[in-house]
């Protein structure tokens, strides 16, 4: 009698719930589910929400129907539909006992999965489908079956996996309607290449007073990697496309006004790869964009995305930078620790004047990481820091010390993993005293500064592509 306090459909759920339990446990299963059609609603609640899937024609979920031959000996088989995380598609040779897989799609909100008997994949290999059966960004599988040869072996798919079908059809592509375009866009990552940069006051309370936004979802394609980013408003603001080959770029009417201003009005367009390196590369576009030039470069580039792997191969230039400077600082676009010009001289308790000096090397790297160090002008070591692979040490004078405590940076000396150690110079305290450490310390830089270092490439694309998710 108590479920009959309940609202009635919790009721009856209950009860269906219940006695779908008690045929199973007596072995009389089959009574459950007899020749007749059910039309029920399942409420599933989880951690995002609630998801309600009401049973549909099996035929709304035939993505796959086919007047081609080869295709038609699959059907779709029961139990496909909506998942608590997407979609699940499920082909299967019906005219054979055991019900034969012939071809599944699991989709996510990000990627699409696919995995094909061998009959079905050697069809799909002779009219150069090949690349559907994986996993791939949905984009990258949309954009498959809009055009010529699948969308004539599979006219229903192309309307089918369009973003506000998905989302029509089940609760947990929702959020695909976010966008006019049915994509989701986010903050841009710490070390994503077009992260901005300027001390214009009048552009940034002007035209950068928006905030630029990144697609989430994998970018990577066939042919490299496809990057789209995206203004408040939900314009597109700015798409890049780089092969091993070229690279083409595209902004909005905004965005070039901005390019313009940041002098960076000749990326726009397309460039060979090797000209687009030299031009991100540039002294004065480092200054405006300081994390392309690293992400860029082959080494780092080539272990984004599988197709732009052979950048690995044809230009392998770890680049370990070649200097000798004792009296001067490093310049401002390579030294971490270059002081802020108003800090650029310190002092002791006494009052006596505290210099940096960079050490004579000819080039930081070490065997096993990177090694940076700096003197007092009498020649006493007033820092040093050693970059190891995951671990950071930094050690400081007294003298020089006073100089990190009243600045808030005291805590960078000692042993830190080197991620905890570069999210301490890229804290607001550590872009003042010490304004391109940041971005020195960025794993994409250190990994290409040093060949000892160069693991830090993959971690870094992984991580960047994490991001996108």
């Amino acid at each position: 009698m108590a479920c009959c306090l309940l609202p009635l459909r919790v009721c009856l759920d209950s009860l269906v719930f219940l006695f779908l339990i008690v045929s199973l446990h007596t072995g009389d299963a089959s009574a459950v589910f007899n020749s007749g059609t059910w039309s029920t609603t399942v409420t599933i609640e989880s951690g995002a929400g609630l998801m309600e899937a009401n049973s549909m024609e099996l035929s709304t979920f035939d993505a796959f129907a086919s007047e081609i031959p080869e295709y038609m000996t699959m059907s779709l088989a029961e139990g496909s539909g909506c998942t608590v995380s997407g979609l699940s598609l499920q082909y299967v040779f019906a005219d054979t006992a055991a019900k034969t897989a012939a071809l599944t799609v699991d989709v996510d909100i990000l990627n699409t999965t696919v995995t094909a008997e061998s009959w079905i994949a050697s069809s799909l290999s002779a009219a150069h489908l090949e690349d559907m059966i994986g996993t791939h960004g949905n984009e990258f599988f949309l954009d498959i079956f809009c055009r010529h040869p699948a969308a004539f072996l599979f006219p229903q798919a192309c309307a089918f996996f369009a973003p506000s079908n998905l989302a029509r059809l089940c609760f947990g592509f929702a959020p695909l309607l976010r966008t006019p375009h049915g994509r989701s866009f986010g903050a841009l990552s710490i070390d994503d290449p077009f992260v901005l940069h300027t001390n214009d006051l009048r552009l940034l309370h002007g035209d950068m007073r928006f905030d630029l936004q990144s697609a989430r979802g994998s970018p990577c394609r066939p042919s490299g990697v496809s990057m789209r980013y995206e203004i408040s408003e939900r314009d597109s603001a700015l798409e890049v496309d780089v092969s091993p080959v070229t690279v083409k770029v595209w902004v909005n009417t905004l965005m070039a006004r901005v390019f313009d201003k940041l002098e960076l009005g000749d990326l726009v367009g397309t460039h060979t790869y090797e000209v687009f390196l030299s031009k991100v590369c540039g002294k004065a576009t480092k200054q405006a964009l300081p994390k392309a030039c690293d992400f860029f470069a082959p080494s780092h580039l080539g272990g984004v995305c599988d197709s732009l792997s052979s950048l690995l191969w044809q230009r392998a230039d770890v680049r370990d930078f070649d200097f000798r400077l004792v009296d001067v600082a490093l310049p401002i676009e390579e030294d971490p620790f270059m002081l802020r010009p108003a800090k650029s001289t310190a002092y002791t308790y006494t009052g006596t004047p505290l210099h940096l000096f960079s050490t004579a090397r000819a080039s930081p790297c070490t065997p096993s990481g990177l090694l940076l160090r700096y003197f007092h002008s009498g020649a006493a070591l007033a820092l040093e820091v050693e970059v190891l692979h995951s671990l950071t040490k930094a050690t400081a004078s007294k003298s020089f010390s006073a100089v990190l405590s009243k600045a808030g940076l005291l805590d960078i000396v000692g042993s830190h993993s080197s991620a905890e150690f570069r999210d301490k110079m890229c804290r607001a305290q550590g872009k003042h005293l010490f304004p391109y450490a940041c971005n020195f310390f960025a794993p994409q830089h250190l990994g290409s500064l040093c060949s000892s270092l160069s693991m830090l490439l993959a971690e870094s694309a992984h991580t960047w592509l994490k991001l996108l998710e």
